[in-house]
């Protein structure tokens, strides 16, 4: 988020005022003012049924996360839900990625694949070392992705099932939100 505000322009104590608007905006009042995908629990439940166990590694802090996947009903789909900290213990995506994967206890990074629709995701599962598919759908520019360096891109839901399950071996997940 500090990214993102810093890319408008705003930088230095004005940043910190910004943010700290925006997060007391969202928790009172757009937080739960979202909408799930169409197809997305189509989605989540074939690659449950195909073996997978899924997680989020979230720019979200944490407990905003689970706050927002509960009151969707989106929940029982993941083992483990990673965000950023109030204490800025992870002060970028490669940190709560690294989270979300001792969360999954897994031990074979090489293993895992994030999907997600920002080049932050994109980077993130650069920096530690796990594949990577995007989402066209989202709040990602278009191209942003690709920029971003990724090579396999899913225009919708279903897509992405096929790419998965095409890419994996039914390792642990991470999915981002």
């Amino acid at each position: 988020m500090r990214e993102s505000f810093a890319e408008l322009g705003i930088d230095g104590d004005e940043l910190d005022t910004v943010v700290d608007a925006y997060r007391e905006h969202y928790l009172k009042d757009g937080i739960l003012d979202f909408a799930v995908y169409p197809g997305v629990v189509p989605l989540l439940d074939a690659l449950g049924a195909a073996g997978l166990r899924l997680g989020v590694a979230t720019s979200k802090r944490t407990t905003s996360a689970c706050r927002v996947l509960a009151h969707a009903g989106l929940d029982g789909h993941f083992a483990a839900v990673e965000g950023t900290e109030p204490d800025d213990s992870r002060p970028d995506k490669a940190a709560v990625i690294s989270g979300a994967l001792v969360a999954l206890g897994v031990e074979q990074p090489d293993r895992v694949l994030m999907v997600g629709d920002r080049r932050h995701d994109a980077l993130g599962a650069r920096a530690v070392a796990i594949g990577f598919i995007g989402v066209a759908w989202g709040f990602g520019a278009p191209g942003e992705l690709a920029d971003a360096g990724a090579t396999r891109i899913a225009t919708t839901p279903e897509a992405l099932v096929g790419l998965v399950l095409e890419a994996t071996d039914r390792s642990p997940r991470i999915s981002a939100t």
